[in-house]
């Protein structure tokens, strides 16, 4: 019986663990398709691709660190990263329908790395999910 017991406890956290792996993958994908929407939208957006890099380096160096991952997701540097970084991508004054056209997408990606972003809080119970990152 202890075994059995044993056995699904360590099935459902590889499980989890499997998880919230594809999800960072996810969000990896995410911002380096971001990035590419930036850099075809012209030399301003070189700011918010500053800003992209280095906050996905930083969770990217850090993901397997001896600090929690959701500690991470969540800490106040990432969140005003995400902030700063959605407000470089409004702030931008598109000049023809192109722009504009790649303005939304990254509007969008950015979204969508915020809603991944949640979930993985949501999954790793994080006590700060109130908070938004972009």
């Amino acid at each position: 019986m202890s075994a059995l017991v044993l056995g699904l406890l360590i099935a459902s956290a590889k499980s989890s663990f499997d998880a919230q792996k594809g999800e960072f993958t996810q969000m990896s994908a995410n911002a380096i398709q971001l990035d590419r929407v930036l850099a075809r939208y012209g030399p301003e957006t070189k700011d918010a691709r500053g800003v992209l890099r280095r906050t996905a380096l930083s969770l990217d160096r850090n993901w397997s660190g001896n600090t929690s991952r959701s500690e991470k997701l969540d800490s106040a540097e990432t969140r005003a990263a995400g902030a700063s970084f959605y407000e470089k991508i409004q702030g931008l004054a598109p000049r023809n329908d192109f722009q504009r056209s790649l303005q939304s997408q990254a509007l969008q990606i950015a979204l969508a790395l915020g809603q991944a972003r949640s979930l993985l809080l949501e999954q790793a119970g994080s006590s700060s999910r109130r908070h938004f990152w972009w």
